[in-house]
């Protein structure tokens, strides 16, 4: 039987600043509605073009009024926005995309050119704007791309068409959306017929996630809403995997403790065999008709395993660089051996993903 998911986004429309920026600067810039500009982003593994698409008119800014320069930097792309009047940087966000991704599949590796869709969302802008976006090169730097300029009165603009048939679930709600990480979880695998069960596991998903730290302190900072869109077809695609280059550099070293080897040592060899070994028993239970509870008694059984195996390593407790991570076994390197973004287990976040996790909350939350 195929897994149904939930697909969680945070919401684009909450971004950061200096401290010097405020309510008066947006005012300056800005009408609190919300531009979205459609375009398309086109290329390989190693090219990449951008071309317009539209822009559309949205009736309201549920993003900060205060924090409108990312200073998180985070995210493979950047995109900004001037006032062509002053030439004057007036908001920016950093963000990720699918297209960087696929960069990373065999297909653009092969020199495949593939087309994605892609949309950024900022304020309105009360003149005219030039729009850059940047790509990240592999020393952390940002490099302009491509650059387009916007008119806001242009006649071409559209408005967004709203569907009166789509029922917006309010699941949590903390205050105004200008001062509070908006939070949208949109069924991805649910048909029509599932949106009762796409609203109960939305509600597990929350249960879940606010009862692990730090989301569980950070509760108040948040509004949620579940977006009942149903798909066509019940269920989704196995996401594809690609190798990734060994970065030179580690971006968490301050967590770690100098004499912590890199890349840090874990029995990873066992851990694969068994993980191996636990997949083939479950797909031979599966052609065998085993029974759900059967099946989960071998993923706990293997689940327990994992767990004690973990905690079991040398340099278990310590942030270091142990490779193995984002579905690559080799390439890509993790900041601790266990965390829930890694065995998907709710053994909760490691210090370095609950650092990010806290930055981002403190920087949508004012």
């Amino acid at each position: 039987m195929k897994m149904k998911h939930t697909i969680l986004f945070f919401s684009l429309t909450i971004l950061g600043s200096s401290l010097a920026q405020d309510s008066v600067l947006f005012d300056r810039y800005f009408i609190d509605k919300t531009m979205r500009l459609d375009y398309f982003h086109t290329g390989t593994h190693d090219k990449e073009v951008y071309s317009y698409d539209e822009i559309f008119q949205e009736p309201v800014w549920a993003g900060s009024k205060v924090n409108i320069i990312d200073t998180l930097n985070l995210g493979k792309y950047l995109f900004k926005v001037y006032d062509i009047k002053t030439n004057e940087l007036i908001y920016s966000r950093g963000f990720s995309s699918v297209f960087g991704e696929w960069q990373t599949v065999g297909e653009a590796l092969k020199g495949v050119w593939r087309t994605f869709s892609e949309s950024i969302r900022f304020p309105w802008p009360r003149r005219s704007v030039k729009i850059t976006i940047g790509t990240r090169d592999r020393y952390n730097v940002f490099y302009d791309d491509w650059a387009f300029i916007i008119d806001p009165r242009e006649y071409n603009i559209r408005k967004t068409d709203y569907y009166p048939d789509t029922r917006v679930i309010k699941l949590i709600h903390n205050g105004d959306s200008h001062t509070r990480v908006n939070l949208v979880i949109l069924p991805d695998g649910y048909t029509k017929r599932e949106m009762s069960k796409f609203r109960k596991d939305a509600e597990r998903l929350l249960s879940t996630l606010f009862n692990i730290s730090p989301f569980k302190e950070r509760k108040k900072d948040f509004n949620v809403w579940a977006v009942e869109v149903p798909s066509e077809q019940s269920g989704i695609d196995d996401p594809r995997t690609g190798k990734y280059v060994d970065k030179n550099r580690v971006k968490w070293q301050d967590l770690m403790d100098r004499d912590t080897p890199i890349p840090t040592p874990w029995d990873k060899q066992e851990y694969e065999a068994h993980q191996n070994e636990y997949s083939m028993d479950r797909q031979k239970m599966i052609r065998e008709d085993a029974s759900q509870s059967q099946l989960e008694s071998l993923s706990k059984t293997a689940g327990q395993w994992v767990h004690d195996h973990l905690r079991n390593q040398q340099y278990w407790g310590k942030v270091g660089v142990f490779q193995g991570a984002s579905y690559a076994s080799e390439g890509l390197y993790r900041p601790f051996p266990d965390c829930i973004m890694f065995t998907k287990t709710l053994s909760g976040f490691d210090p370095v993903c609950k650092r990010a996790i806290e930055n981002v909350i403190d920087f949508y939350a004012k």
